[in-house]
């Protein structure tokens, strides 16, 4: 860039731990990324999907199938929609079938419709009725409204259960979550952090700790739930339906992306 005059430019740095890299080739500036199974399991899907948006279309396919269907798909997930669709364009049937059953239906949904028809009718048959209804129902929503950001896959608890009970439950997750607590009829009463198990009596009902009760509905605007975030320094908003029964969960991480994406395309007009 500064040999051409533009030196100036902002670029973006993509940095790959030194573990990673076989060979580097001085004429010519080629990298050769140890990309072996075990080097990548250890890589945190936005690495992962760094690497997959950096790479030619043959290496795209080769990094993905030698991950296991939950690796890939997360990777896949925190990829951006264009190496997303090249990828669930041209993947094996198998491969794909795998891929899909394990997305999260929401991410699924954002790229859905701009599949090629081919591969669109193909993915249904691997969806089945239920799952493509729910991506029918997510895209008729804005990319941006609580309803096109949403997870339906999130823990929910009944308010008449024990800490003791919940810290059980969660002791072998790899991940601990928010939990949404909900009442004896399933309508939501508030949303619990895992950091409050921490100093709460081993008997004490998630009734007494669902104090936090800010929820959102499918239609709440990007702008709404930005400024609900911040001004209760929330991780996690669960979204209700008219019923006030908890249907998924918006994750401040949504929005993050999104704020990061419109900055890179700024920086790169």
């Amino acid at each position: 860039l500064r040999r051409l005059g533009l030196g100036l430019m902002k670029t973006k740095d993509k940095v790959l731990p030194w573990r990673f890299i076989e060979a580097f080739d001085y004429d010519t500036g080629t990298i050769k990324l140890r990309l072996r199974q075990n080097n990548l399991a250890k890589l945190h899907p936005a690495e992962i999907a760094d690497i997959l948006e950096d790479a030619g279309a043959k290496e795209r396919l080769g990094i993905v199938e030698s991950l296991n269907a939950k690796q890939a798909a997360r990777a896949i997930e925190e990829a951006d929609e264009e190496t997303q669709l090249s990828i669930l364009e041209n993947l094996t049937p198998q491969v794909l079938k795998d891929v899909i059953n394990t997305m999260h239906i929401s991410e699924l949904a954002d790229v859905f419709h701009d599949l090629n028809p081919l591969k669109s009718i193909e993915i249904q048959k691997v969806l089945g009725i239920d799952r493509l209804q729910k991506i029918k129902v997510l895209s008729s929503f804005s990319d941006t409204d609580a309803g096109g950001l949403m997870h339906e896959l999130f823990t929910q608890k009944e308010s008449t259960t024990h800490v003791e009970e919940l810290i059980a439950d969660l002791k072998d997750r790899s991940y601990i979550p928010e939990i949404v607590i909900v009442t004896h009829h399933g309508t939501f009463l508030g949303t619990l952090q895992v950091k409050d198990l921490l100093r709460a009596d081993r008997a004490t009902y998630l009734a007494k700790m669902a104090l936090d009760n800010k929820c959102i509905t499918q239609k709440t605007s990007f702008h709404d739930m930005l400024r609900i975030f911040t001004q209760y320094n929330l991780r996690v908003l669960p979204v209700i339906n008219d019923e006030k029964i908890p249907i998924g969960i918006v994750l401040v991480d949504e929005l993050l992306k999104i704020i990061d994406e419109e900055q890179e395309r700024d920086e790169n007009l």
